[in-house]
């Protein structure tokens, strides 16, 4: 074997199998089980309805054919396993029995998430239980937890890397798929899909979203600047100012999601597995600056006893003379059986309350109407989502909107459309305030576009006011925008100056 063979083969062995005290995955360790039990404690109440044969479960594998995979739970064994799920994910971040604790939590939020593929199972739910599972199989509990401070007086266990490494793999390929992925999406380039959702509350309010929408051309710029930053945090996240760039542009991009998109446990997710990037000299490096800012301002602040904090919070277990596996054991199954008495006691579904369980009651005639009755056609103008006008376009989208143009120059009208429509034939016309035709023109619509340009040049000889470009889906008017021409120098050139020149030549 050659020596540049060796020389490769031994730094992938370092870059996996290098030894370290895991400090970045402890902290993710710490911080996403807290953030997952944001979600997990306010579906507990609903736990009957969503993950078991009471309610109305809807299975992943019932998209693709495969029926009671996994098994649908009774109610009572719902409750219990949800109860089970959030009491696991608080010891994971305290670190008590680390690895049975997220190995647990692993196998519950999973197998819950794949019974509820309408609203439980998502993006950020897929992600946490790959990491999940990935620190199940690394040794994060070595420190800042419970269970290192029961070893208290012996040294921090060192441990291979994989398991980080193999988190920030997760990370850097996620990205560069999402990259494919919204190349291939169609309008997410142009900046419609994104406005669309800007435009809407679809996951929480998004007050910054609505503003930004008014500037289509803000939302096609950061459309390229996010895929060209996924394409390449996979290659340049690793380390020096290529990590700094790449992990501070991810964490303003998911910061800016919360208000713009409305977004709250995705980004927090996505934020903290960024910790898979502190690597124990970072760990050094932030405890040696800290200790010399405290020691100048003279705080004097035990820095080395800061990472243990969370643990000395939690003092016990050295003097308990129980088993701790034992006593977590016990401390698990009380949990278990207060969430069911608690959950019983809710009576969620009243079926022990004074008039007795709940009846269902019939459908009004309206409502199986409008249910089962045919679907009512589509209104033309509900086919067009804006009408703007401006003088050119930038990725297709329309720029320097106006609505003040001059005599003689030229214009774009830009109809922007809502899919799914059929094949159209799509006019604009210029009028005046009496309703005069000027200007039109026209053209086919294919059922694929979502945008449709109008180009017309002011003729010199109208007077100056006020005057509306006007679009039609066929015969029927959908949009209209008011616009002021100002006056101009000029020879006139309207179809109908043309045809009065014409008529008064010998």
């Amino acid at each position: 074997m050659s020596s540049s063979s060796r020389s490769a083969a031994a730094s992938v062995r370092d870059f996996f199998f290098a030894e370290e005290t895991p400090y970045g995955l402890a902290a993710i360790r710490i911080l996403l089980p807290l953030i997952l039990l944001c979600v997990v404690l306010p579906r507990w109440s609903h736990t009957r309805e969503l993950f078991s044969t009471d309610g109305a479960p809807s299975p992943l594998a019932v998209n693709y054919g495969v029926m009671n995979f996994p098994p649908e739970p009774s109610g009572t064994l719902a409750v219990a396993m949800m109860t089970a799920l959030a009491f696991c994910l608080v010891t994971a971040s305290v670190g008590w029995h680390t690895r049975l604790s997220l190995a647990v939590s692993w196998a519950l939020y999973t197998y819950l998430n794949m019974l509820d593929s309408l609203s439980t199972f998502t993006k950020y739910s897929v992600i946490s239980s790959h990491v999940l599972l990935l620190l199940t199989l690394s040794d994060c509990g070595a420190v800042w937890s419970i269970d290192a401070w029961r070893r208290r007086g012996q040294a921090a266990r060192r441990s291979p890397v994989w398991p980080r490494r193999l988190v920030q793999l997760l990370v850097g390929l996620i990205y560069f798929g999402a990259s494919f992925t919204k190349l291939h999406t169609d309008g997410f380039i142009s900046g419609d899909q994104i406005r669309y959702w800007l435009l809407t509350n679809l996951n929480n309010a998004n007050p910054l979203g609505e503003y930004l929408a008014l500037y289509p051309e803000m939302i096609v710029i950061m459309s390229h600047i996010a895929v060209v930053w996924q394409v390449v945090f996979l290659f340049i996240s690793w380390r020096g100012y290529g990590r700094l760039c790449a992990l501070g542009m991810g964490t303003l991009f998911h910061l800016s999601t919360v208000w713009i998109l409305g977004l709250f446990i995705f980004p927090p997710i996505m934020i903290t597995t960024y910790l898979a990037w502190l690597s124990e000299e970072d760990v050094r490096k932030i405890r040696r600056r800290v200790t010399e800012f405290a020691d100048r301002v003279g705080i004097g602040f035990p820095t080395g006893r800061l990472f243990r904090l969370p643990a000395r919070l939690l003092r016990f277990g050295r003097s308990v003379p129980v088993p701790s596996l034992v006593l977590m054991t016990a401390a698990l199954s009380t949990t278990v059986v207060l969430g069911l008495e608690v959950e019983q006691r809710l009576d969620p579904y009243q079926e022990r309350g004074p008039d007795g369980p709940l009846v269902l009651t019939p459908m009004s005639d309206d409502e199986v109407q409008l249910m089962l009755g045919e679907t009512e056609t589509i209104r033309e103008a509900d086919k067009f989502f804006s009408m703007e006008v401006g003088r050119e376009t930038m990725g297709g989208v329309l720029v320097g909107r106006t609505n003040v143009c001059r005599a003689g120059e030229r214009v774009l009208v830009q109809c922007t459309l809502i899919p799914p429509h059929q094949d159209m034939w799509v006019a604009c016309s210029l009028m005046d305030e009496t309703g005069n035709e000027i200007l039109r023109a026209g053209q086919p619509v294919t059922r694929e576009a979502r945008r449709v340009d109008f180009s017309f040049i002011i003729p010199t000889c109208i007077p100056p006011g006020t005057y509306r470009f006007t679009a039609f889906s066929g015969t029927a008017e959908v949009l209209s925008r008011t616009v002021t021409i100002t006056a101009s120098e000029g020879v006139c050139d309207t179809p109908q100056a043309r045809r009065s020149e014409t008529a008064a030549l010998p």
